[in-house]
């Protein structure tokens, strides 16, 4: 069935540094599961000469993973698209008052289209 907060999923990974023997990058597994995806504009959409530019973001309901700037982000959204992104950067949220507020906010940068 489908999660209505976190209707979207995505896969988050770390490279390794290192290759395969076909020289395909390696990656260290973080996170795949549940989230939410906005990609409308925020206030913060610009426009940049040729395209617009927004400030595309991910919820997900866990705040217990210490990521990266630049982990890899593939979002795989609920009508079908898939997107590939890495981490601009992010925020944890723990709060013992509200717990349906933990979770974590990832900012996106650099997305491509699968």
């Amino acid at each position: 069935f489908m999660n209505l907060e976190y209707p979207d999923r995505c896969k988050i990974e770390r490279a390794t540094g290192t290759v395969d023997m076909n020289g395909i990058e390696q990656f260290t597994l973080l996170y795949d599961g549940n989230g939410l995806w906005q990609v409308e504009g925020d206030g913060q959409t610009s426009y940049d000469k040729y395209e617009y530019v927004s400030n595309p973001k991910i919820f997900i309901p866990v705040n217990n993973i210490l990521f990266k700037v630049n982990d890899k982000v593939t979002v795989y959204a609920m009508n079908g698209r898939v997107s590939t992104y890495t981490i601009k950067q992010y925020e944890s949220i723990f709060d013992d008052w509200f717990p349906e507020l933990n979770d974590t906010c990832i900012w996106l940068k650099g997305g491509t289209d699968e």
